[in-house]
């Protein structure tokens, strides 16, 4: 409706775990094992290739809503340096509920 590709930094981060011969498949495996966050230059550059992939199957789809990303001050100035001047930031949705709306929400009952 909008024209917003949603892109959803766990699911991509999940997807290349799974992909065949991926350069970082093993390296997330460990860090999610952990329950570490995966290094900042490794979730942008998903987020990167997905939207150039997007973008290169459709040049009008150059809007994206980027789902879990970033969750933390370190993400956020990995964004920064990594794609400073490639793509403009309009807005940021930040969704503030209590505990027991989170959980209804995350088991689609909401």
């Amino acid at each position: 409706k909008y024209g917003y590709t949603h892109l959803s930094a766990g699911d991509l981060l999940r997807d290349e775990r799974k992909r065949q011969g991926s350069e970082y498949g093993e390296l997330i495996e460990s860090y999610i094992k952990d329950g570490r966050i995966v290094p900042v230059e490794i979730t942008i550059s998903l987020l990167k290739r997905a939207m150039e992939q997007t973008m290169a199957s459709n040049a009008d789809k150059n809007k994206f809503l980027i789902d879990g990303f970033p969750r933390n001050e370190d993400n956020l100035q990995g964004w920064d340096r990594t794609m400073n001047g490639k793509a403009d930031v309009s807005f940021v949705l930040f969704f503030d509920c209590d505990n027991e709306v989170s959980v209804q929400s995350s088991l689609g009952l909401t």
